[in-house]
């Protein structure tokens, strides 16, 4: 039967970072046209984490990608469908939908 205890030994000390966001944004997002992308916002994020979640009453698809997201190059969202993304700011999300006023709803840190 193999010891699998733990075995007294050198500690090797560990250095951690807290990384605390300097603010919660959250917002709607629509596009007016298809192909008319916008951007989630301008603010710069300290944890990098955005949720992006497709309106309940969307009768289309909507798209999320860069700045010349399209129905060909983006991440499609159906109505309730959502995203979770690591980035540095919410300029660099964008939004294209296929159909007019379809949108997203976002959170971030």
């Amino acid at each position: 039967m193999t010891d699998r205890r733990i075995k007294e030994g050198p500690y090797v000390p560990v250095a951690t970072v807290d990384i605390l966001p300097s603010g919660l944004y959250c917002g709607k997002v629509i596009v007016d046209t298809p192909t008319e992308t916008k951007a989630l916002g301008e603010a710069t994020l300290v944890a990098g984490i955005v949720y992006i979640k497709a309106l309940s009453d969307n009768a289309g698809v909507v798209y999320i990608g860069d700045e010349g997201v399209s129905s060909e190059t983006g991440y499609p969202l159906a109505a309730n469908e959502e995203v979770r993304l690591i980035v540095d700011s919410l300029s660099n999300v964008f939004v294209d939908a296929a159909i007019s006023n379809d949108g997203v709803k976002f959170i971030a840190s």
